[in-house]
């Protein structure tokens, strides 16, 4: 008989990792390391590439969080900061802190006002932050390194959608292609004729004639996709004069054209990146233009600084370096721990199917009802239970349940249509790698990520004849969360929904609620009666900084004065109330409101919708290729949030109390039958396959 020590938290709810010792609210998560793997340079996501966002994803604690764990932070804890923030940070949260930190800041903050008035924060032996990491400098201090701006953050979602369809012609760099074909413009100069350009402007358009494109960007003259397309088909593009950082750096550098940028203190960020830097702009001449042409061609360039885990690795090592832990960390609420053996019963000798390593085991069938009667929290859609029902993973990421059945260990003897699930951030690796050793047709489901799937390398399999596109061998049907932008045009890709958060103190925090809170849940599918009309009919509650681009302008109009003009009112959550809200808080909150705001977060599904869904409220979503999950769920979708008005929210609340709605969508029954019987469609098992390593 053999034993396992489970650690389990005295609140319920199993967990896998330990709390740190000394006191400390801070949990050890395995994404990421200082140490990150060289191979990460193979990445092609847009959402990998610089920008602000990323760099602000890769702290691991926001300034309204930290207020919250001052008293229990791990030393040299990374925090992201934001110029509406920073303020508070350094007038009122530092003085609170028992150990330094990292700041990782976005945006334009005033940083000679800290080397001003807040010196001693930032330099000497009891400083409280032992470095800042910032965009936008413009001097240099001994406290303080420079990031680079990266992609703009309106054009990120666009990025990733181009490059679906410009696959070749990004990361031109990288992949070392060949010179495109000779261009007759291979100068474009993307700036206008003001005061302080127009004498430059005058010299590259006229001196340079045969060899300058001077068409100007004015705002409605080009779509983005022809802003794109300009910039891809140019040689060199020349940036207005500035001594700041741009975000039209990185945008020419992605899609494999070289910025002609005046020299700053901003050198360093361009240092072994094929950037052409000038003192004086009457250096820019045809002899210079082809000598840097062909040295750019012919060397190398460190192209992993385009990404963000290149600056996420600098952080983390200099976190090392001062002595700091090499792992990132969560931060969150948790309870004592108490320790358990269990026994585990010796496995029975397994029935192998002829041929495979596969068992058959009789757990589900496409006939399974529709949804359990004795419904729990496990049973509600999430991406740990998706993975769930899968037959093998290919993953790096273990659920509450420690299921792990990994695809390497029987990838030799698979039984013909399997299912596989495989993590998000894993999609190039399994494509590249485990692919071509499969020699059966499999099922793949993925998510677990914050990335659109099928991610953007199965390109090179999406270009067969225009009215009937290939798919990559031996995947018979992919079922996919935060489903591609273009997933409508395969009869291959089927989406999935994202469901709710079920990830360690979250589902605690779930269990919790369903506990204490039971008549608040499924209010929906009851039928439950008109609550007392809310005050706030609207609550908008997100972090805007994890998808600014999307974001800002929701919270713009709903909390702005947009939709109070209409006769709307809303709820605001951190920032119209000066209050940390715990998650009770916020589910109650959402549960006696009519309506939540849901734009899309890391990538285009929102965990928040499912959350308004059973909690009783309706969720308002931006169109997008998941309509098709929201179908007979009453979930309001609209091209743009500022046509959302109180009289559309009046009628479409009553719309909705009125109408029968399938809410067994909301459920993992559903979707595991959407998937089985899609494998019996196909010619697969009607029953699940149970694998272990002969």
């Amino acid at each position: 008989m053999q034993l396992v020590h489970l650690y389990h938290s005295l609140n319920g709810g199993q967990i896998l990792r330990k709390l740190l010792k000394g006191g400390a609210c801070g949990k050890k998560v395995d994404r990421h390391y200082a140490k990150i793997h060289k191979n990460y340079s193979d990445i092609i996501y847009a959402d990998q590439r610089i920008s602000a966002t990323g760099i602000g994803n890769f702290a691991e604690l926001s300034v309204d969080e930290l207020k919250h764990y001052s008293s229990c932070l791990q030393p040299l804890a990374i925090v992201h900061v934001e110029v509406k923030s920073m303020m508070e940070l350094l007038d009122k949260i530092i003085l609170t802190l028992n150990v330094p930190i990292i700041v990782v800041s976005t945006g334009e903050v005033n940083l000679e006002l800290v080397e001003k008035n807040y010196r001693s924060l930032v330099s000497g032996s009891n400083s409280k932050i032992a470095h800042w990491y910032a965009q936008s400098c413009s001097e240099k201090y001994s406290w303080l390194t420079c990031l680079p701006l990266g992609i703009s953050e309106p054009l990120l979602l666009e990025f990733q959608e181009y490059a679906l369809y410009n696959f070749n012609s990004m990361n031109q760099f990288e992949g070392g292609s060949p010179p495109w074909k000779p261009l007759e413009k291979s100068l474009l100069v993307m700036f206008g004729d003001t005061v302080g350009n127009r004498e430059m402007r005058n010299y590259l358009c006229n001196n340079l004639k045969p060899l300058s494109n001077c068409e100007y960007k004015k705002t409605g003259d080009f779509s983005n996709v022809q802003y794109f397309d300009t910039i891809k088909n140019s040689r060199f593009v020349v940036l207005p004069p500035s001594h700041m950082d741009s975000n039209m750096v990185y945008e020419i550098l992605v899609l494999g054209s070289f910025p002609v940028v005046q020299s700053s203190i901003n050198n360093e960020l361009y240092q072994d990146l094929p950037v052409f830097i000038y003192d004086k702009y009457t250096e820019i001449s045809h002899e210079a233009l082809e000598l840097k042409y062909r040295h750019f061609r012919r060397n190398d360039f460190n192209m992993e600084k385009l990404y963000t885990f290149y600056w996420q690795n600098l952080v983390y090592s200099k976190r090392l370096e001062l002595g700091g832990s090499e792992s990132a960390f969560q931060y969150g609420k948790f309870g004592k721990w108490q320790k358990q053996e269990v026994a585990i019963p010796p496995s029975k000798p397994e029935a192998y199917i002829e041929g495979t390593c596969g068992t058959k085991i009789a757990q589900y069938y496409p006939t399974i009802l529709p949804k359990p009667e004795d419904l729990s929290l496990e049973d509600r859609i999430s991406q740990i239970g998706m993975k769930h029902m899968a037959e093998l993973t290919y993953s790096n990421m273990p659920t509450p349940e420690q299921f792990d059945n990994p695809l390497e260990d029987v990838i030799d003897c698979l039984h013909p249509y399997t299912v596989i699930y495989v993590d998000a951030w894993r999609t190039r690796e399994f494509i590249d790698k485990a692919l071509p050793q499969i020699k059966v047709p499999v099922i793949v489901m993925s998510g677990d990520g914050d990335t659109s799937n099928p991610s953007f390398e199965i390109k090179k399999y999406l270009d067969g004849l225009p009215d009937k596109p290939s798919k990559p061998p031996m995947i018979a049907h992919w079922f996919a969360q935060h489903c591609r932008p273009d997933a409508k045009q395969y009869d291959w890709i089927t989406c999935i929904p994202l469901g709710l958060n079920q990830w360690l103190d979250t589902r605690e925090n779930y269990h919790s609620y369903a506990k204490d809170h039971g008549h608040l849940m499924n209010r929906l599918e009851g039928g439950k009666p008109h609550w007392k009309p809310a005050e706030k009919s609207v609550v908008v509650n997100f972090r805007i900084s994890t998808n600014p681009g999307q974001r800002q302008p929701a919270w713009d109009y709903f909390c702005g004065e947009g939709f109070a003009k209409t006769g709307g009112s809303s709820f605001c959550l951190y920032k119209s109330v000066d209050k940390y809200f715990t998650f009770v808080d916020i589910f109650d909150i959402i549960a006696n409101a009519r309506f939540v705001v849901s734009p899309a977060g890391s990538a285009i599904d929102c965990y928040r919708t499912y959350e308004a869904l059973f909690l009783g409220s309706y969720p308002i979503v931006k169109s997008s290729q998941l309509y098709v999950l929201f179908r007979d769920l009453p979930v309001l979708i609209v091209d743009d949030f500022k046509h959302v008005t109180a009289e559309l929210l009046e009628e479409t609340y009553h719309r909705f109390r009125n109408r029968d709605w399938n809410f067994e969508k909301l459920y993992h029954t559903y979707w595991q039958n959407v998937i089985w019987k899609k494998r019996v469609e196909l010619g697969g098992p009607d029953f699940r396959l149970g694998y272990k390593k002969k």
